[in-house]
């Protein structure tokens, strides 16, 4: 094609459509150098000049939003880095506040130190029933040697500990009742009745053995 000739506005609408439908389907043909090949007032030099501008924008905006999408995807990234970090922190923070150890044959031990809130007394809940449950232990003895006070709602859980962890099987000692926690266990009435209070692990483990024992010799006569 002659580039001075003067084209139809039916082959410039088909030059404008071909490109169109390349741009849509992700080609792009246009070249410098096949804009410099036409006259610089030409229509056909403008059209493709302008589809040259137009492919150039739209690359620019993919990169821009392929970079945008990067950027994301590395935040995602590290946001669930930080969150796997944390609940990994908290699982070992809410061990440490609330160990418990295997004190013996289906015994099972939680010594508890500091402050217990009602949210820690949930955890301290939760940890019981889910080790009662793995071991099937049959003894749970709470050292509550190193709390010092707790609140009368604390006071409570105590109760509803025993009653829970009942229903599993399982038969709940307190040891090392302090006098402030004891006028707490005090102040729920006759519920209190329901737990069994030692002065301190050495007492609340001789009765356990003593108790398992028993279960033992009953279970030897009773063939």
């Amino acid at each position: 094609m002659n580039p001075d000739v003067t084209e139809s506005p039916e082959s410039l609408a088909e030059t404008v459509v071909g490109h169109l439908l390349d741009l849509i389907a992700g080609r792009f043909t246009v070249t410098p150098t096949g804009v410099q090949q036409y006259a610089g007032s030409s229509p056909r030099r403008q059209i493709l000049a302008a589809f040259m501008e137009l492919h150039q924008e739209l690359r620019a905006r993919e990169e821009a939003y392929d970079e945008a999408i990067g950027e994301l995807q590395r935040t995602l990234e590290s946001l669930q880095d930080r969150h796997q970090q944390l609940m990994h922190n908290q699982a070992l923070t809410n061990e440490l506040s609330t160990p418990i150890i295997k004190a013996g044959p289906h015994i099972l031990m939680m010594p508890l130190i500091g402050e217990i809130d009602s949210a820690r007394s949930l955890l301290i809940l939760e940890r019981l029933l889910y080790a009662t449950k793995e071991v099937k232990a049959r003894y749970l003895i709470l050292d509550i040697t190193g709390v010092s006070t707790i609140n009368r709602s604390v006071a409570g859980y105590f109760v509803r500990f025993v009653q829970a962890l009942k229903l599993l099987g399982a038969r709940t000692l307190l040891a090392g009742v302090g006098p402030e926690v004891a006028k707490r266990l005090a102040e729920e009435g006759q519920e209190v009745a329901t737990l069994r209070c030692v002065p301190d692990v050495e007492a609340a483990l001789e009765q356990c053995r003593q108790a398992e024992s028993r279960r033992l010799r009953q279970n030897v006569l009773s063939r």
